[in-house]
């Protein structure tokens, strides 16, 4: 699916019904989508002209066609250095990612229409980054301003670092929220909705903890138990991990 907002494109590739957005401007790449949806981004972007990608982090889901991408424009690729390891499911899922080479993202990315400020919004992942255009008041948010309540998250969440990013964001006071995962968000007030949310949701965490229920038991009470099967991706993406987060270090930003 490819959706034109102005002169701004976002592509959506699926896999295994998990859709990820990728977003065209210009002559930059905002992501690359999956290992195995990489072809088929390359079939529409053959006509255009590529000469920069920004992966907003590294999972692979965001730098998948990194590889192949970069193997037929000749493109540079700015990346947020981090070590990181894929978990058996996550490849089996998504497919093996390409080795590619990448430089860390200046403070400011031009193309002819834009000019986009680099900024460090770790949380989601310690290597996450967000793009901002001043003049449009546009956020390139990548996985740090989703739909929906959090739930499941991945690993590498830190919760308390991705409150503070999200107030970060806030300041900014952006018109049009491009995320990682589906439709683009209109206004800041989503930001206002999501950081209420995490700060009201790690206070009754915190108290049910101190109230010595165990991970589980939270799980089951506040989010009603797990919705995946827990035993297969549970060191990649469940509740546990959001729950982990939010008591290993509450004070820790």
């Amino acid at each position: 699916m490819i959706e034109k907002i102005e002169d701004i494109k976002r592509i959506e590739l699926s896999q295994f019904k998990f859709p990820v957005n990728v977003y065209l401007i210009d002559d930059l790449l905002i992501d690359t989508g999956f290992p195995r949806t990489a072809k088929k981004l390359l079939s529409y972007l053959k006509n255009k002209k590529i000469n920069k990608i920004v992966n907003t982090h590294g999972h692979m889901d965001h730098t998948g066609g990194n590889s192949l991408l970069q193997g037929y424009f000749r493109c540079r690729i700015y990346h947020y250095p981090a070590k990181r390891s894929y978990t058996v499911v996550e490849k089996l899922l998504f497919g093996n990612l390409k080795n590619f080479t990448s430089e860390t993202p200046p403070e400011k990315i031009n193309t002819d229409n834009y000019s986009f400020e680099i900024l460090y919004t770790p949380g989601h992942s310690d290597d996450h980054i967000t793009l901002f255009e001043k003049k449009k008041r546009y956020i390139f948010s990548g996985d740090l301003v989703l739909h929906g309540e959090a739930r499941e998250v991945s690993r590498d969440v830190k919760i308390y670092r991705a409150i503070e990013s999200l107030k970060k964001l806030r300041t900014l006071r952006p018109e049009k929220i491009f995320p990682g995962h589906g439709e683009i968000f209109y206004g800041y007030e989503v930001l206002d909705e999501k950081i209420g949310y995490l700060e009201d949701l790690g206070e009754r965490i915190l108290r049910l903890y101190e109230g010595g229920k165990s991970v589980k038991e939270i799980v089951k009470i506040v989010f009603g138990g797990e919705r995946f099967p827990y035993f297969f991706i549970k060191g990649y993406f469940s509740c546990e991990n959001l729950v982990r987060s939010y008591i290993k270090d509450p004070k820790s930003l």
